[in-house]
């Protein structure tokens, strides 16, 4: 009778470490899944600034060429790069929204506005991505 509560009670404390083995094999599974997303969407977010800085330098261009607009061209750039500090996605929307309408009312320049259009489009992208749009 003794033998067979010994017997008993090593089976329940196998089970027990078998349950507690499964346990932390499903968090460390859990934990790889978490850091190859986390990685995936690094590579994304590197991937963004690479476009971005591409961007930068017909932006650059847009600016020597159009002394006239240079303040409108600014203001715009000012507030696309606002629009990373409004937590609201309602709020950010409806600025970003505004920033497309200055870009189509306040410019006459094709390249001008198809550049800021992408580097709207590049905030836009990266905004999201974060969650804030």
């Amino acid at each position: 009778m003794h033998l067979n509560s010994i017997i008993e009670e090593a089976s329940i404390h196998t089970a027990e470490i078998n349950k507690a083995l499964e346990e932390m094999s499903n968090e460390r599974e859990q934990r790889y899944q978490d850091g190859v997303s986390r990685e995936e969407r690094m590579i994304e977010l590197l991937e963004s600034i690479d476009k971005n800085t591409s961007i930068l330098n017909d932006i650059f261009k847009i600016l020597e060429e159009n002394t006239k607009d240079q303040k409108t061209i600014l203001d715009i750039l000012n507030d696309f790069n606002s629009l990373a500090t409004i937590n609201e996605p309602s709020k950010a929307q409806s600025l970003y929204r505004k920033i497309m309408n200055k870009i189509n009312t306040g410019l006459s320049d094709i390249n001008t506005m198809t550049t800021l259009y992408s580097y709207g489009m590049v905030v836009y992208t990266a905004l999201h991505n974060m969650g804030k749009l």
